[in-house]
Formats: C-alpha cells, structure tokens, sequence
C-alpha cells in the first residue's frame, strides 16, 4: 500500500465521517426537543434508546475520523481531544485507559500519533474480556502497558511488531490491524513489543 494509496483511504474515511455526523447530530439535537415537548409513553420509552444510539454513533465516528481520517493530516492534535474522543469510544466497553496528564511526544513527533491511536483501535480485538491500559511517558519515548485476564490474537500482534508483511491482515475485519502495520513503518520512531508474565509493554522511543 504506497502513500498516495493511504492518502486516498483518508480522504474517503473524513468524507464518510464528515457526511455522516451531520445527519447524526441533527437526529440528536431533535431529539432534545422531543424531551421537553412529550406526553405519549411510547415516546418516553423511545427517546432515551434514540438517544443513546445517536450519542454512539457520533462517538464512534468522531474517533475513526480521529484515527484514519486526513483532517489532522500535518497539524497538532490537542492532547485533550485525543484523551476525550478515545476515552468516549471505549466508554461502553470493559477496558479502562489511564493517561498521563500530557503527552509532549505527540506534539514533537506527529507520525507517532496515528499509529498509537491504532494500536488503541484493536484493544477490543486483544483484549475482548476487558482490562487496564496504562500510558505513560517519559523522556525517551512512551509506553503502552496492556493488562487483561484474556489476551486475543497475540499472534497477530507480535508480526506487526517484528516487521512482518502488513499484507497478511489486509480484510474486513483486520483492516485496522493493517493500518497499524503500514503506519508503524512510517513512524520514524523505535518500537519494542515485551511479554511479562500478565501484561504487554509497548515502547516507543524517538530517533
């Protein structure tokens, strides 16, 4: 997958994003006017479930957009929208993030950012059970410590990690796992996957 390949994969993912949040977000907003203006009971009971579904929905779309979209292509990302889109996405899901207060290595070396919101992207495909993502930075580089009682595709994580051909996860359901591969290539950065006995460590050192 060459760059201008890449690049025409974002384009197409902040379209799609862009087209559809639109439409989401108008449902969401007519929606907080169906709640001051009811009476029928069945509405009572179909606007939280309306309304729940639209607030997903955006969260999902607003952290795709976040992770293979072009938008941020060449500009900072402020830490804290990073932490917050993320932190929505996996707010129904069984796995819990803690961050640092800040990561400065996102604002010296942007190339590092997708790849780590990728990694964060397959968690719910590593770890389906559920459990603890510990990011932390120091002044070398950053480091992702993944806890779970139930580790998944392992395997595949540690081809990504040891230069494998990206090739090989290129389908529907890996697709993210394909970008992973092609974009910690292109990371201009150093990375080490560690076993421990319960966990994962994943470095990442500037160069």
């Amino acid at each position: 997958m060459n760059e201008d390949n890449i690049q025409l994969s974002q384009a197409l993912a902040s379209k799609i994003c862009h087209d559809v949040i639109g439409p989401i977000s108008a449902i969401a907003n007519g929606l907080e006017l169906l709640v001051d203006n009811h009476e029928n009971e069945m509405v009572n009971q179909v606007i939280p479930l309306l309304k729940e579904g639209s607030s997903r929905a955006l969260d999902i779309l607003q952290f795709f957009r976040l992770i293979i979209g072009s938008g941020y292509q060449g500009v900072g990302i402020k830490f804290q929208e990073i932490r917050d889109l993320t932190n929505a996405y996996f707010g129904v899901n069984k796995i819990k993030i803690t961050w640092p207060q800040q990561v400065n290595i996102f604002d010296l070396n942007h190339n590092i950012i997708r790849p780590v919101l990728l990694q964060i992207s397959v968690l719910t495909d590593l770890m389906p059970k559920g459990g603890h993502v510990v990011i932390s930075e120091n002044k070398t580089g950053l480091r992702i410590v993944l806890s779970s009682t139930d580790f998944r595709c392992i395997d595949d994580l540690e081809k990504i990690y040891s230069g494998h051909n990206s090739q090989i996860f290129l389908n529907s359901k890996k697709i993210l796992w394909f970008l992973l591969a092609v974009y910690l290539k292109d990371a201009k950065c150093r990375i080490e996957l560690v076993k421990g006995q319960s966990d994962y460590t994943i470095n990442y050192w500037t160069v």
